[in-house]
């Protein structure tokens, strides 16, 4: 398709109304270079938040951090939980207590002298979500990916018959439309029988249409949804117990028209979503600003303004 006939799609479909699910505005609570955040509760009931370092930041502050809260507002920081070159946060708790921890990270735990480090899937786990060790092996193999591929950011969740899940990122150069940002990307699924050793599906959100502009980035599970963002804002599609429904609907849109400014403010990414009380409390990234929080709202007319 054209990429003017891409454009004029998406301003179609997402219109100039509030985001379907009804979102209040969004606020700060994790400010600086930080993405990729991941919220879970702790068995005191307190709220545990990993995020990841922006590539802005210098290496000797690369890493994994962690801050703790009681009402998903006020976030205390507890300093770095793992050090180097790690991203992606992706927790699920154990049946036998504690959790396991994917991340994106170095594949040996020694590696070669002056060689930069193998970066992979790999696993933690931990009996409080503070302090990890690491598991060996890597959970997604290079082989999976073609020519050209590499692979992004996980979730992942058990479904009630034991089965692991996991939804993964996989992305390569090239562009939808010749005037929209670089960067090609879909999500992929697999599945697990003891979170370790996964067997690759299939596609989960095919991102190769007017909706998606080719972008499908950061899945994270709620429920028996998927979520993820695009060029244009965060989406989600449903799970239906054996694969991915094709309903992909917008969930917080971007305020700005992707129709008349190219290259438009950078939408919310990494998006992250919790039951904290009783409201459902999205999470996400706003580039170079930091890790932000928006609550649920049936009369909520929200969008995302990032930097305007």
């Amino acid at each position: 398709m054209a990429a003017g006939g891409c454009l004029a799609a998406v301003a179609t479909l997402l219109g100039a109304g509030p985001a379907q699910a009804g979102w209040t505005a969004s606020r700060s609570v994790v400010p600086g270079r930080f993405a990729d955040a991941e919220v879970f509760q702790l068995p005191d009931g307190r709220y545990r938040m990993l995020y990841g370092t922006e590539s802005e930041v210098s290496a000797d502050k690369f890493g994994i951090y962690s801050s703790v809260s009681r009402d998903g507002v006020s976030w205390t920081p507890e300093g770095r939980v793992l050090a180097g070159k790690y991203s992606g946060a992706d927790v699920v708790r154990l049946l036998s207590g504690g959790y396991r921890l994917y991340v994106s990270g170095p594949v040996s735990t020694t590696p070669e002298p002056g060689m930069p480090p193998v970066i992979g899937l790999v696993s933690y786990t931990s009996p409080d979500g503070a302090a990890w060790e690491r598991e060996p092996g890597v959970r997604i193999p290079d082989s999976w990916l073609a020519a050209g591929e590499h692979r992004g950011f996980t979730s992942t969740k058990r479904l009630t018959d034991g089965t692991w899940l996991m939804a993964y990122e996989v992305g390569r150069e090239g562009r939808y439309a010749p005037n929209l940002p670089t960067g090609l990307a879909e999500i992929r699924w697999a599945t697990s029988r003891d979170g370790l050793t996964f067997t690759r599906r299939g596609v989960a959100v095919d991102s190769r249409n007017a909706l998606l502009l080719g972008g499908a980035h950061s899945p994270e599970f709620f429920g028996a949804k998927l979520y993820f963002h695009s060029l244009t804002g965060i989406y989600r599609v449903s799970w239906t117990g054996t694969g991915f429904a094709k309903d992909t609907r917008v969930e917080l849109p971007s305020c700005r028209d992707p129709g008349k400014v190219f290259p438009w403010t950078p939408p919310p990414g990494d998006p992250t979503l919790a039951r904290i009380g009783d409201r459902t409390v999205l999470f996400h990234g706003d580039h170079t600003r930091g890790i932000f929080r928006a609550t649920a709202l049936a009369t909520a007319d929200a969008c995302f303004a990032g930097h305007l």
